[in-house]
């Protein structure tokens, strides 16, 4: 199993007459997205292997606050040309079949609109353009980086900057969903033990379920999980799915 992942630069100085944009560097802001959106990911319980980047600096620094993260030693983070100047997402497909095999996951630091092409042609069902700090984590079927293909990959994680207000209502979304999950198993009991009808028995079921989603959300803000759900929430939300 192989798995990808995906992250746009964050926030960078503004295109500028003066400025060309190749040299565009973050500003704080954007060093602060990227050092939350690192731990977010090393959070989730995920160690990549091998580092690529854009040689631009502001695909470059947010590497290096990855790096830095992640205890990943700078000097070999590998710079890719094509991750700054090639819009045709089948060089950069080529680029990740000739990662090192003895990664089994890989970060790639690039830029807009490249790395929604990438992400939309190997995940299609994903189809989305990635605001600035955004990882989309990609896994795939695959023992080899060369058996990388379009289609072929499974949205597995996603995290991008969200309001207060909207991680609030995407956390609702994931607790009602939880919920439902959880009670559809529960009430399977019921109907083993022959109990659906008991009122009191639905009752607690209810309950139980409302409880324990509420605590697995409490426990998935200090583990950094909730990508993983958020990633499912985004595929349901554009398929007009009802839970992840």
């Amino acid at each position: 199993m192989k798995t990808l992942y995906l992250v746009r630069h964050a926030q960078a100085v503004t295109r500028q007459e003066n400025l060309p944009d190749f040299d565009r560097a973050l500003v704080p802001k954007g060093q602060k997205q990227a050092r939350r959106a690192s731990l977010n990911l090393k959070q989730s319980g995920v160690r990549p292997g091998l580092f690529m980047s854009s040689p631009a600096p502001r695909a470059l620094e947010t590497a290096h606050v990855f790096a830095e993260r992640f205890e990943y030693p700078v000097q070999r983070i590998v710079l890719q040309e094509k991750f700054y100047d090639s819009n045709q997402v089948s060089e950069l497909v080529d680029v990740i079949r000739g990662a090192d095999e003895a990664h089994d996951a890989v970060a790639v630091f690039g830029h807009e609109p490249s790395i929604s092409d990438l992400a939309t042609t190997l995940v299609p069902r994903f189809q989305q353009g990635l605001p600035k700090s955004a990882v989309v984590g990609i896994r795939f079927p695959a023992e080899h980086w060369r058996d990388v293909a379009p289609g072929r990959g499974e949205l597995d994680y996603f995290d991008a900057p969200v309001s207060k207000t909207e991680r609030e209502r995407l956390e609702k979304q994931i607790r009602k969903a939880l919920e439902h999950h959880i009670g559809t198993h529960l009430e399977k009991v019921l109907v083993e033990l022959e109990a659906a009808e008991v009122p009191a028995a639905r009752k607690r079921v209810e309950s139980a379920a409302r409880e324990l989603a509420r605590d697995l959300m409490a426990a998935t803000r200090k583990r950094g999980h909730a990508q993983r759900w958020w990633a499912q929430l985004q595929l349901a939300a554009q398929e007009g799915e009802s839970t992840p």
